[in-house]
């Protein structure tokens, strides 16, 4: 059924419609802003300590009056943003009369303004990017839903591989990547692969590495290993210090073992929060296959790249930046074994983003005012209406943070009206009912 866009529901109240727990609208937005906020500070507690942890600064966590001023500061971001989408859709529904198709999106741009003048300036980019990133899933869904779109079988990989071609050609350019992105990049691939890249000093790295993670009894017959591969040729355009496959075949057992680490740790983690319900839980998250998956495509990925690079640099006897561009594409395919829709539109939107300042850098383009604000608050009014109207269409996890952070009562909504907006709005609850209080309405179970 297509979607009504007309006027509707002139005779149906914001009770019977929205906030079906209480019939009073200042009640409501007050009920979800402060539920909202005492989530918001359990959420940013644990994102600002971690974030802290991982910088090495876990001392600020405790002794610093800033970190505590910013957990303030976001928890009030988040939940003013709930209190006023609840407020607006009553306002805007008193304004003109009765509910619109795009009322979720109307009334959830001025909330997303607001609220995000409280955020820090500095944390409004990655806000913005956040939710453009979910927004443009839960948008694709609402396409494919309405037969606009469909889906390609392994879309995500070959939409990953490009991305990654584009921003691998300008990795090993100079100076046209951000330096967050190339920062990481340079961990994650090597240095010596930059468009800035310099010759690296050797270090004894691998034989303490071998110490650590080798037996005794293993240690002498890897070191045998690592001496034959060292003793291989280098190209004289390559970086790395040691042989271009000692260099290859380094990066993919190293980073084969970072991401094995940092799954396991995420499944460690996730069990820890259901270990009463399943306590066998803990054990299999440390050799659960999605521990494997992320390490082939890390291990993968930097391997495939780095051996290409060195061999057009033995075939071509140049160094060129449309070598990353080939290679990154063929590395990119490695992403098959750890599919991930959230990482791919994270990537590309980094990459458009950072294309774009270059483009206003460069005089190209001009500069957006307030562009961040403007895709934050165009992102999330998109997500906020279709939570209304079609939660089904919204990423599982992020729906699950709505219902966290409004204490479940996003779900409350009276979606079995709703769906006579063709958007199947009961779909995920299609036998919910709210227990209405019979003083303020007259309608009945269905």
């Amino acid at each position: 059924m297509s979607p009504v866009f007309s006027k509707l529901w002139v005779k149906h109240s914001c009770y019977e419609l929205g906030h079906t727990w209480t019939p009073y609208c200042s009640q409501a937005a007050l009920d979800v802003g402060s539920i909202a906020f005492k989530q918001s500070l359990q959420i940013y507690l644990v994102f600002y300590t971690t974030s802290f942890i991982l910088r090495g600064k876990w001392k600020k966590v405790l002794l610093t009056k800033s970190f505590y001023a910013d957990l303030i500061r976001s928890s009030i971001f988040l939940s003013t943003n709930a209190f006023l989408f609840i407020f607006d859709v009553c306002f805007f529904r008193r304004v003109f009369g009765g509910y619109h198709y795009w009322f979720g999106m109307l009334t959830g741009i001025p909330a997303c303004v607001i609220a995000l003048m409280i955020e820090r300036p500095n944390r409004r980019g990655l806000l913005a990017l956040y939710t453009a990133n979910i927004a443009a899933e839960t948008f694709f869904n609402m396409l494919v839903s309405r037969g606009y779109a469909r889906r390609i079988k392994y879309g995500e990989v070959l939409l990953f591989s490009l991305t990654s071609a584009m921003c691998m050609l300008l990795f090993k350019s100079k100076d046209l990547l951000s330096p967050d992105i190339d920062s990481m990049l340079k961990k994650f691939v090597g240095n010596e692969e930059s468009g800035n890249a310099q010759k690296m000093n050797s270090s004894s790295t691998s034989k303490k590495s071998i110490e650590l993670y080798f037996p005794k009894i293993l240690q002498k017959c890897v070191k045998v290993i690592i001496t034959k591969l060292k003793a291989e040729p280098t190209h004289k355009l390559c970086n790395h210090t040691s042989s271009c496959l000692y260099s290859c075949v380094a990066s993919l057992c190293r980073q084969f073992g970072i991401g094995y680490l940092i799954q396991m740790v995420f499944n460690i983690l996730k069990s820890m929060m259901r270990v009463n319900k399943i306590p066998s839980g803990l054990l299999h998250s440390l050799y659960h296959h999605d521990n494997f998956r992320l390490g082939i495509f890390l291990g993968l990925y930097t391997a495939i790249f780095k051996t290409l690079c060195c061999t057009f640099r033995w075939f071509r006897k140049t160094d060129h930046p449309i070598h990353g561009l080939i290679a990154g594409f063929a590395a990119g395919l490695s992403s098959v074994f750890y599919r991930s829709t959230t990482t791919t539109l994270y990537f590309l939107l980094k990459i458009l983003q950072n294309v774009y300042e270059n483009c206003v850098r460069d005089g190209y383009f001009p500069p957006i005012p307030y562009g961040n604000t403007i895709l934050y608050a165009l992102s999330t009014s998109l997500v906020l209406h279709a939570s209304v109207l079609e939660p089904h269409h919204i990423r599982p996890s992020y729906w699950s943070f709505l219902l966290r952070l409004t204490g479940n009562k996003f779900r409350q909504m009276n979606r079995k009206l709703l769906d006579q907006m063709g958007t199947h709005a009961s779909q995920l609850y299609p036998d919910d009912w709210p227990d209405y209080d019979l003083r303020f309405t007259s309608l009945q179970p269905q």
